[in-house]
């Protein structure tokens, strides 16, 4: 609403290379973050606080009701924006983290912070909600069951288990029909 549009594209382009690179840094650093919420909430949140403080024209924030006391660095609007920006980074920064530590720090003391590796191995849309959350998992997952049933002899059932992570798979295969 402050910015015009093609400073809008900018914006946007900006935040998707922002976003691929710290998704990259958090995987280079081992970071568990499997649905990316800090590279999209974080990051690009950080660079469209910074990007309003840079691109924010007087004339838009006129129209949007704001009281114009600031506007974009790149229209000459002096640093005040985005020296206020740069402070409410600062305290989301700092009040997120102190609301946040102290929570992560009881679930590791309790063993509730990570699920186990078998859980990884399986997913935790199967081990905590009882179901897939994606169909090709459902598929894929039938898919090998039903080549192991299908000709349980010529299957390494400790191959499939590794892979697939299924417990019971030896129980499984005791009862599977005789190869024809």
């Amino acid at each position: 609403a402050v910015v015009e549009p093609y400073a809008a594209i900018a914006i946007g382009f900006v935040g998707a290379l922002t976003y691929i690179f710290s998704a990259q840094l958090i995987l280079k650093f081992g970071v568990d973050d499997p649905l990316e919420a800090f590279p999209i909430h974080g990051v690009t949140g950080i660079w469209g606080c910074i990007a309003a403080a840079l691109f924010s024209v007087e004339y838009n924030q006129a129209e949007a009701g704001y009281n114009v006391r600031s506007w974009g660095l790149f229209y000459r609007g002096g640093g005040r924006l985005l020296g206020a920006n740069m402070i409410a980074i600062l305290s989301i920064m700092t009040w997120t983290v102190a609301i946040v530590a102290p929570f992560f720090f009881v679930l590791k003391l309790a063993g509730m912070l990570r699920i186990s590796e078998e859980e990884e191995i399986v997913g935790n849309d199967f081990e905590g909600h009882g179901g897939y959350a994606y169909p090709e998992d459902v598929i894929e997952t039938t898919e090998a069951e039903e080549t192991i049933k299908d000709d349980p002899v010529s299957m390494n059932p400790n191959a499939f288990r590794d892979r697939v992570g299924l417990d019971g798979l030896d129980e499984a295969l005791d009862t599977a029909p005789p190869h024809v």
